[in-house]
């Protein structure tokens, strides 16, 4: 237990001396379209809004981006990290061997998104891809851009005309789609299943039904594997088949195994999730990357997997945080009524 506080003090010490040596070395270079290059690679701050940016550990703001294109203020490129994702099923992310470049770490380049990074967030200069590399990157990116195209299967994630749709069924000339929707606005939560893609959640809309023809222009977002599509089905099956419960239901079986707004940091995957309560042996709370993506869900995992901060959310941040929520009417005010007690005590 000792060795593992002083190794997370050692961990945090030199992020932050990385940090202060890339900002000292960027005091003496000022960077423009004249000065970087396509193809070169530079520590950059991570181009969010600052409130999404406070959120993200000070070690993990500063991350590296190829560049692929330049403009007056800011260049265009692909962000890299040293941890490649394993979500969705085509390969959008191109590797970079360490061994080439005499760097720390072999990187993955994703591919997928194009990211404008203003000049002044670049940090300090990394290195810069070979000719090889360089082509090879970009032909990652137009394979995988073509891949998506007009391939969907049972179990795909279809966007049209920007909406989203999930196929549970194909005919000869039409597919049969659920709707995607981002909260339960309009639906009954019990006719709905929580649907995870691209660091983003929806809920898959089982009370409409509705039909695309195949020939019209189609994009393939994600599809999800033989496992999880038996899951969803089951998992309609059974909603569909259960009594809808009455707008004034009290969601007696809520538990809390931690205060509400305690704050998780899960290692392996550079997240936070800041904690709301517990309901049938899952945690619901705000999850959020590195990136300061946040998305509303539930951790399944054991929460050995997960390490309890200091920081807590305070009560006001809280009651806005709850009352943004997709929870229903009923649960948003009886954790509003937990959030005052807590205030309470703390008083």
């Amino acid at each position: 237990m000792i060795l593992r506080k002083v190794r997370n003090m050692m961990r945090n010490y030199l992020q932050k001396m990385c940090v202060y040596i890339l900002s000292k070395l960027n005091e003496t270079v000022v960077y423009d379209n004249k000065n970087v290059f396509i193809g070169e690679v530079y520590w950059c701050i991570m181009p969010l809004p600052k409130e999404s940016l406070l959120k993200i550990d000070i070690g993990h703001r500063i991350r590296p981006y190829v560049v692929i294109d330049l403009q007056e203020n800011c260049f265009i490129g692909y962000a890299c990290s040293s941890k490649g994702s394993k979500k969705g099923n085509y390969n959008r992310q191109y590797f970079i061997d360490n061994k080439s470049y005499g760097i720390y770490k072999s990187s993955y380049v994703d591919t997928s998104k194009e990211i404008k990074v203003p000049y002044e967030n670049i940090q300090a200069y990394f290195y810069e891809l070979s000719d090889k590399d360089y082509e090879n990157m970009l032909k990652t990116s137009m394979q995988s851009a073509k891949a998506i195209k007009n391939d969907f299967s049972l179990g795909s994630v279809l966007s049209k005309n920007n909406n989203l749709y999930f196929v549970f069924d194909i005919k000869s000339e039409f597919i049969c789609v659920h709707p995607l929707r981002k909260n339960l606005n309009g639906i009954s939560d019990h006719k709905t299943a929580l649907f995870s893609f691209q660091n983003k959640q929806y809920f898959i809309d089982f009370t409409s039904v509705m039909q695309i023809k195949n020939s019209d222009d189609l994009n393939v977002i994600s599809t999800l594997s033989r496992v999880q599509r038996a899951e969803v089905i089951k998992i309609k099956e059974k909603m569909l088949k259960k009594p809808q419960k009455t707008e004034n239901s009290v969601r007696k079986d809520l538990y809390f195994k931690y205060p509400i707004g305690s704050q998780f940091y899960l290692g392996y995957q550079d997240s936070y999730f800041i904690y709301f309560f517990h309901q049938q042996q899952k945690a619901y709370g705000l999850f959020y990357d590195e990136e300061g993506n946040e998305k509303y869900t539930y951790y399944t995992t054991d929460f050995n997997y997960m390490r309890l901060l200091d920081e807590r959310c305070d009560a006001d941040e809280l009651v806005d945080l709850i009352s943004h929520s997709p929870y229903d009417k009923k649960t948003q005010e009886y954790l509003l009524m937990k959030i005052d007690s807590q205030r309470s005590l703390k008083v």
